[in-house]
């Protein structure tokens, strides 16, 4: 279906890692150790995102992981920028 949604000014950390080059992984996971010496939990990544509602340890874990994102952009957009790349 098409819900005529349109996302605009998206920046995938994935892409990022690897068009930057240099890190040993591109998982969101080894970005935030590299960048501030911090060890996420996965274990809900592969979790049943789609049970209602979202037992609290799940709300945690996502909020934890969206958490270091804007921080990322702002390194990793301005490396980017450095090397002509963004």
């Amino acid at each position: 279906a098409d819900f005529h949604i349109f996302v605009v000014n998206l920046f995938d950390t994935y892409l990022a890692a690897n068009a930057l080059g240099g890190y040993d992984g591109d998982g969101l996971k080894h970005l935030v150790g590299k960048h501030f010496g911090i060890a996420l939990q996965k274990e809900y990544q592969r979790s049943d995102w789609r049970i209602r509602p979202l037992p609290a340890p799940m709300l945690e874990y996502a909020a934890t992981d969206a958490h270091y994102l804007p921080h990322l952009y702002v390194r990793m957009a301005s490396a980017l920028s450095q090397q002509n790349r963004l």
